[in-house]
């Protein structure tokens, strides 16, 4: 398949596939830069204003909501831009959202959050459009780097404004400065030449009516390993630190420095992902995956211990890091293919992280955190069995 690309579509240099890399890793980490600092700050934003943790996941909703939309209405009006254009007004917007919900965080959190969240939308899918085109162009390994600069950036942003709070920084200026980061690379990704492997879609007239609406063939197991390795990212980061606590009665520092931990790993696991899986495959390193998550998963759940499930949670991060940008790289054929199944696999992961945490909760309500553990880690067995295809010989990388 790769051998058929056109000399015109010759792979990069190994200079340029880098530093395309690291442009697209350095957008996605300014990203997680701020989403570590909210998540590390959220307790003192709603102290601050006097919120509810229900109140603030309506503006989450909203998020989400508002990153869906935009995918579906606003990324096809920008059929005749550019990918680097695409990502820096998608970060600029992305920003905007941003900086809003710090300065009056309140009265305007649905709106910023909706902000943000159109910009969010607009850029994960061009992000992982551009990782996927200069990968495939290039035949190196890209996604994996990618969504590593996007963890790297999540430790550095929750470090970063622990370290400001408890040194007596405002919240709101935490905030703010994590928020204007998105504007560096803003300013920098149209100006890189090495991000000229990833084309502009072809202009002309959209598709109409379902045809537009209708998902690409083919995209059924990318999908299903990107929604299940996104919402088993995001559950894990949210109620592993509850489920250390309260049930195994893990102090709060404990379960801190193990989900800071699950961080680290899941940075460490893109990295060897990229250096050692990439050259097996995407299937082939999607299955090391979830043959890993599911295990620990089922460790992490049924122990009775706090330092195991610590330590299992620890090597999790590890194995289920990897599985996610090689959902991304099964993504196959024309640019034009690729650019609409990134878009639906990424806005079917995102209806999953909205529908997760309310389901979690209610689980976790219903038959206990243990059970609701479980049943989390249970999800790696269809991510893993995506994988099935290739090893069956039915399928290529």
């Amino acid at each position: 398949m790769l051998g058929a690309i056109d000399e015109t579509t010759a792979a990069p240099s190994r200079r340029w596939s880098c530093g395309g890399t690291f442009m697209l890793s350095f957008a996605y980490g300014t990203v997680g830069v701020f989403w570590g600092a909210w998540a590390a700050a959220l307790n003192d934003v709603l102290r601050a204003d006097r919120l509810s943790p229900g109140q603030a996941s309506i503006g989450l909703a909203a998020f989400g909501l508002a990153a869906l939309a935009s995918m579906a209405f606003v990324r096809p009006r920008l059929r005749p831009v550019s990918r680097r254009g695409s990502i820096s007004l998608a970060l600029v917007v992305f920003a905007a959202g941003c900086l809003l919900l710090a300065a009056v965080p309140a009265p305007s959190l649905v709106v910023g959050f909706s902000v943000a969240g159109i910009g969010a939308g607009v850029g994960d899918v061009a992000i992982n459009t551009a990782g996927n085109e200069l990968e495939k162009r290039s035949r190196r390994p890209v996604l994996q780097w990618v969504h590593a600069g996007m963890s790297v950036g999540a430790v550095i942003g929750a470090l970063g404004a622990g370290v400001a709070l408890s040194a007596g920084i405002g919240v709101q200026a935490v905030l703010l400065t994590a928020g204007a980061l998105p504007m560096l690379p803003a300013c920098v990704v149209p100006l890189a030449a090495a991000l000229d492997a990833c084309p502009r879609q072809q202009a002309g007239p959209a598709r109409g009516g379902a045809r537009r609406l209708a998902p690409p063939s083919g995209l059924s197991l990318a999908a299903v390993v990107i929604v299940c390795g996104v919402l088993l990212e995001g559950s894990l980061s949210t109620w592993s630190a509850l489920y250390l606590g309260r049930g195994l009665s893990a102090s709060v520092l404990f379960g801190g420095v193990s989900l800071a931990a699950f961080a680290l790993s899941m940075t460490a696991g893109r990295a060897f992902a990229a250096r050692i899986l990439f050259e097996f495959g995407c299937r082939t390193t999607i299955a090391v995956s979830g043959a890993g998550t599911l295990s620990l998963g089922m460790v992490l759940a049924l122990s009775s211990s706090r330092y195991v499930a610590g330590a299992a949670l620890l090597v999790l991060g590890f194995f289920l890091a990897a599985a996610v940008p090689a959902g991304y790289g099964m993504i196959d054929g024309t640019p034009e293919r690729r650019d609409a199944g990134v878009a639906w696999a990424t806005a079917a992961s995102y209806l999953a992280l909205m529908l997760g945490p309310p389901i979690m909760g209610w689980l976790t309500d219903t038959v206990g955190l243990h059970t609701t553990m479980l049943l989390l880690a249970l999800m790696a067995g269809p991510m893993t069995a995506a994988a099935l295809p290739a090893r069956l010989g039915a399928s290529t990388d």
